[in-house]
């Protein structure tokens, strides 16, 4: 609950905002594009729309700050050993190494537009990434370890990733669909009709029976639990008032 409540202030507020008893804070002039916890939940890496990268503390104590893009950080995610970050945005994707803030690597090449989403595989041998880009270049899978394509996903304008638990299957939103891949073969083996045109962001269940999309529906955004077995609706969840 404490994790959940703290990744719940620093989305919704600037780094400015994020104050505690003894907490430094920054003076980051702009507003939080992007968050994830680091695997085992010490830690906070918090992108910012000015392209700065901030690691914290459970507490919102700056353990380390550097600049890691010109432009906003639109997604991140970590590796599983907790050692490096990947950064995707309207400059591709980038390779950092946590403990110096230094760049690894810049050559992924293949998409044309902004990064979308991005995802390690829970064994850390690949990075699957999705852009908002046309046809077909919506989603790529890497080799985490030389930057070279496992294979692509012949989709356009895609927002969101997310692999199951043990890395055997990529779900894939799609315009009006929720696609699963083999990550293995690269195959498609199913798909999951949805009710609105992209999904937001996608996530598996622990036990990967379910998968919930949050959806692009202005004025009425909704959370919708789909069975993976069976396809059906299970549940939706209404509330916000804006985009999730």
């Amino acid at each position: 609950m404490k994790r959940l409540l703290f990744l719940l202030i620093v989305s919704l507020f600037s780094l400015p905002g994020l104050q505690g008893a003894g907490a430094q804070t920054t003076s980051e002039p702009n507003w939080t594009r992007s968050l994830a916890w680091s695997p085992d939940g010490a830690k906070i890496a918090v992108g910012t729309e000015s392209g700065s990268l901030h690691i914290l503390d459970q507490q919102g104590n700056v353990i380390s700050t550097f600049q890691a893009s010109g432009v906003p950080i639109i997604d991140m995610a970590w590796s599983p050993d907790g050692n490096r970050l990947i950064t995707g945005g309207d400059d591709g994707i980038k390779l950092w190494d946590v403990s110096t803030g230094s760049l690894i690597s810049d050559q992924f090449s293949g998409h044309r537009n902004w990064i979308s989403s991005i995802r390690w595989s829970p064994d850390g041998s690949r990075i699957a990434s999705a852009a908002f880009d046309s046809y077909p270049y919506g989603v790529i899978v890497w080799d985490a370890n030389t930057g070279t394509q496992d294979f692509s996903i012949p989709n356009g304008y895609t927002l969101s990733v997310a692999w199951n638990s043990n890395g055997s299957v990529l779900a894939v939103g799609a315009s009006g669909i929720i696609q699963l891949w083999d990550a293995f073969a690269g195959t498609l083996i199913k798909e999951i009709a949805t009710a609105e045109e992209y999904e937001m962001s996608l996530d598996w269940s622990p036990d990967d029976s379910l998968i919930v999309g949050a959806e692009v529906l202005l004025g009425n955004p909704t959370l919708r639990i789909w069975d993976v077995q069976s396809g059906a609706l299970v549940r939706q969840m209404v509330g916000h008032t804006d985009v999730v």
